[in-house]
């Protein structure tokens, strides 16, 4: 794992009141491999750090030189513009594609070279930070996206990074992409109630995402293995009937809500859902403590 940025947690302002682990596995979800332009973010009790799950060597847009900053600012506009009109479609982010798109300066954009392929990361995506802006020489700053896609110089090109020392007035074009305004200076603790859905929705059980403790866990499977005993024990004798159809209905419903809960489950532990599947880890499952902290997978309790 490579660590990108890490910033006080008193200093960063939230631009959305969603739990920003589930904001990247629905960003994911929708994007696919694309998604690997938002850096993973851990949000902990003193701060919080943007990362990436390899191990190469990432430079800093601020330190590239100026011809690297045209490659890298036409890789960014080509990006944003398509990420934003995928994420824009979506049903649960797409409303906030804006904030999404949203980062605090160019300090916050990341990037590697392989064959002359640049490959794009941002951190601070979604986030404001009161932290003092550096100075940057050469052409104005702007924000950016990612792909590992390679781009021939082109100049004339309007540019969208923001300059640090310079607030300019932008076209209506760029300020679509700029940093959302926030009115409130209280700074706003994430929390689940869009992305992944309230604690008590019925829907949050149908949902891989997110994290859920020991009792929920027990009173899910629970349930789930009744209505599926119940419903097969009902559909003997009734084999290709309509009853029939419905009673396989009603378990594959239940098998499917026993996994999403069984994922959410190991996400407490900080492991991947399908660690479900290893025998007799159910059981451990029911005893053991969730992680104390937040995890890439969820906020803890």
């Amino acid at each position: 794992m490579s660590i990108l940025k890490t910033i006080e947690k008193e200093k960063v302002k939230f631009l959305m009141d969603f739990d920003y682990n589930n904001v990247l596995g629905r960003l994911k979800f929708v994007l696919g491999k694309d998604a690997s332009f938002f850096a993973d973010i851990r949000v902990r009790q003193n701060d919080v750090t943007w990362s990436t799950k390899d191990d190469k060597e990432y430079g800093s847009y601020i330190d590239a030189n100026d011809s690297e900053k045209q490659i890298i600012k036409e890789v960014v506009d080509e990006q944003i513009e398509k990420l934003s009109s995928i994420i824009s479609g979506d049903s649960l982010i797409g409303p906030h594609t804006e904030k999404i798109m949203s980062f605090p300066s160019n300090q916050y954009i990341y990037y590697t070279v392989k064959d002359g392929v640049y490959n794009v990361i941002l951190t601070g995506w979604g986030c404001d930070t009161t932290e003092p802006k550096e100075k940057e020489d050469g052409p104005k700053q702007e924000q950016v996206s990612d792909e590992s896609t390679s781009v021939v110089d082109s100049e004339g090109d309007k540019s969208m990074l923001e300059d640090d020392n310079k607030q300019e007035e932008l076209s209506s074009d760029e300020q679509k992409y700029t940093p959302v305004e926030n009115n409130s200076t209280e700074y706003v603790t994430a929390d689940t109630s869009v992305i992944e859905g309230p604690k008590s929705s019925v829907m949050n059980f149908f949902w891989v995402n997110g994290r859920c403790g020991r009792l929920t866990f027990f009173l899910t499977w629970l349930a789930t293995n009744v209505g599926i005993r119940v419903a097969d024990y009902l559909s003997r004798g009734k084999t290709h009937t309509p009853e029939g159809y419905l009673y396989l209905l009603i378990i594959l419903v239940c098998v499917w809500v026993a996994f999403c809960v069984g994922a959410k489950r190991c996400h407490d532990l900080g492991h991947n859902g399908w660690w479900q599947l290893i025998p007799f880890y159910g059981l451990w499952l029911l005893f053991a403590a969730g992680d104390p902290d937040d995890n890439e997978y969820g906020s803890a309790g």
